[in-house]
């Protein structure tokens, strides 16, 4: 995939290591657990991250969405986080590798 891939769904398995994955549902989502490159974060569903999500890339969360992040859980950001929607940070977010 060299293109963005935008997942609308209620929950999704799949983990990409390069290009962009895209969460763009108007629905709940589950976040999937693993490693991603770029992750962008639109819509009007809440975007759960419920398990480990390492970003080697950047995540970019769009106006008019919100993640939350479970207690406990780690989102780490290798490059760039920028936030224009809303965050529940209940676990633990790392910048930088």
């Amino acid at each position: 995939n060299d293109g963005t891939m935008q997942f609308a769904g209620a929950a999704n398995g799949v983990v990409f290591s390069s290009g962009i994955v895209e969460y763009d549902g108007t629905v709940a989502q589950a976040i999937a657990s693993g490693t991603y490159f770029d992750i962008v974060f639109s819509n009007t569903g809440v975007k759960n991250i419920s398990g480990t999500v390492t970003a080697t890339g950047n995540v970019t969360m769009n106006s008019g969405t919100t993640v939350v992040i479970i207690n406990g859980v780690t989102l780490q950001v290798d490059g760039n986080f920028s936030n224009d929607g809303s965050l529940t940070n209940n676990g633990i977010i790392t910048l930088g590798p």
